[in-house]
């Protein structure tokens, strides 16, 4: 319907946390292999695109996920954690001596 505050051109793919396993790497990456259980921000495509059947996402995107956790448990950790991280860490710039108030911490998002 067009309702949503973001709006990209037509046609596209929804989707901005992905999991999966890898299928190829580029000779340059080191830290993940062909085989690994990975979860992926598609922040570099504008935070959409995960839902495609196969998906590109630069290294620096991409998480191991333990054996020990099903990957259903992972396909949401970006709008959950990396968003409070980036929040906490990246604008905020806490340090271990901070003093950080935690309001309305309830919800997904």
């Amino acid at each position: 319907q067009g309702l949503d505050q973001l709006r990209p051109k037509l046609p596209y793919i929804p989707g901005m946390d992905v999991t999966g396993i890898v299928l190829s790497v580029g000779k340059e990456v080191h830290s993940i292999r062909p085989g690994d259980r990975v979860m992926a921000a598609m922040i570099h495509k504008g935070g959409i695109g995960a839902m495609a059947g196969i998906v590109m996402v630069p290294s620096s995107l991409v998480f191991k996920i333990p054996d020990n956790v099903h990957m259903s448990k992972c396909a949401n950790v970006g709008r959950n954690y990396f968003a409070a991280y980036h929040s906490i860490k990246t604008i905020g710039n806490i340090t271990k001596n901070s003093l950080v108030l935690v309001d309305g911490a309830s919800g997904g998002v």
